[in-house]
């Protein structure tokens, strides 16, 4: 036996269960096969989706009902008559890390980070690594941590390095450029240049 839950009364017929079951239910094949189940028979197809039809659409005594619950949307605001550009955040671009830093102006200078911090003495590599050493030493590295960051050298090391980069500076037109360059990057003061 089959209650109807709203109402009470019993359902003893397919086609009143079946448009029972689509007052809440809005699958077509459900509604068929739960019918089946319990009455061994059910609508077409078609008719229930007439059934379906009915339950959604809109009853006479439903209209004003919700018109009081409901105020009416309101008209869109006009558009304002000058848009501000949105502000710009300008960020300086920062490399990763001192690792970072040594591998770019290493290839800038057209070398590589493991000759940077290798034992080689050429008048070549360490020109590029006292522009490293300053630039590092710049952005506020202490002298000790640059020189372990440029292969564990000391830093009396850097601190000469740094004094022998204001001679390169003054006589050393890519040296200059690339120290130029990072510096003004970086937001840096160029203390060396002077």
């Amino acid at each position: 036996m089959i209650v109807n839950a709203t109402t009470g009364r019993v359902i003893d017929n397919h086609v009143v269960y079946a448009r029972y079951l689509a007052s809440y239910i809005s699958d077509v094949s459900t509604i068929r096969a739960r019918t089946i189940d319990a009455f061994g028979m059910a609508p077409e197809r078609h008719e229930i989706e007439g059934m379906r039809a009915n339950v959604a659409a809109p009853r006479p005594h439903d209209q004003g009902q919700w018109d009081c619950i409901i105020d009416p949307p309101e008209p869109p605001p006009e558009p304002p008559l000058f848009i501000p550009p949105a502000p710009v955040k300008v960020r300086t671009e920062y490399p990763i890390g001192p690792k970072g830093i040594i591998c770019r102006i290493a290839e800038e200078m057209g070398s590589s980070y493991h000759d940077i911090v290798g034992p080689c003495r050429k008048a070549s590599l360490t020109r590029i690594r006292f522009l490293i050493a300053g630039l590092l030493v710049e952005r506020g590295i202490s002298y000790s941590a640059t020189g372990e960051l440029i292969g564990g050298r000391d830093h009396k090391t850097i601190t000469n390095g740094c004094e022998k980069l204001r001679d390169l500076l003054k006589r050393d037109n890519q040296v200059r450029e690339v120290y130029d360059k990072y510096c003004a990057l970086w937001g840096l003061s160029g203390r060396f240049h002077r």
